[in-house]
């Protein structure tokens, strides 16, 4: 993870071979994103080690001063079949674009809700699935998320 507790991977290269490693046992790719103002669509894909773990995100709502809104929730819909989803209250960074009143929040930890799936260990394969977060603002976000376990 980054500074900001976002993931990252690194390069190195050994010869004439790119090694990726990723940072947490894991990598995400972007969302994909759909919706109608309400009600949001996002699917995406991760890759973790077998008996690894991956940060899927850090959820959560905040005021201006980068005081906490309470009433963000997270819900399993469907349990992974080859892992655990994992959700903790915590601290995390947010990522606020530069021109949000809320940007400076960036820069310190706030509390929310770390999300987390950790692979069984001795699995290797596909695994699946999904999960609603509730926003503050009577939002919902449907979540799917597809495994590559290696």
């Amino acid at each position: 993870e980054d500074k900001y507790g976002r993931q990252t991977m690194r390069a190195k290269t050994f010869g004439l071979t790119l090694l990726v490693i990723p940072l947490v046992a894991g990598c995400t790719s972007a969302p994909r994103v759909s919706g109608n103002g309400s009600e949001y669509f996002l699917s995406r894909s991760v890759t973790v080690a077998s008996g690894g773990e991956v940060r899927l995100g850090f959820v959560t709502a905040l005021n201006p001063d980068c005081s906490e809104i309470p009433g963000t929730s997270v819900r399993l819909i469907t349990a992974p079949a080859h892992g655990r989803f994992r959700q903790e209250r915590s601290t995390g960074f947010s990522d606020f674009t530069r021109n949000n009143p809320r940007a400076a929040c960036n820069a310190r930890r706030t509390p929310g809700l770390q999300l987390r799936y950790a692979a069984d260990p001795n699995y290797r394969g596909s695994d699946s699935f999904s999960y609603d977060r509730y926003t503050t603002d009577g939002k919902v976000i449907h979540h799917t998320v597809t495994v590559e376990v290696r």
